[in-house]
């Protein structure tokens, strides 16, 4: 399973969005925060509603299929 850029920020975005602001300035600190901040705030500019939900989508898909294909193998 690979996960274009956009992709990995969301998902990033959503877990962070989750354990809060604090606990990943925590542990990523707070300039790599700022960073990903500024990432994720320009390509929700850039992103239509449409496509990121097409967006969310896909990584939902491509999570579940790569789950999925983990238990076949028994890993």
């Amino acid at each position: 399973m690979e996960l274009t850029k956009t992709e990995q920020v969301i998902v990033v975005s959503m877990i962070a969005t989750t354990v809060g602001l604090e606990a990943c300035i925590g542990l990523l600190g707070e300039e790599t925060v700022k960073k990903l901040d500024e990432i994720s705030n320009n390509i929700a500019r850039n992103t239509t509603p449409n496509e990121m939900e097409l967006l969310g989508t896909n990584v939902i898909k491509k999570l579940v299929d790569s789950i999925l294909e983990t238990e076949k193998k028994g890993e």
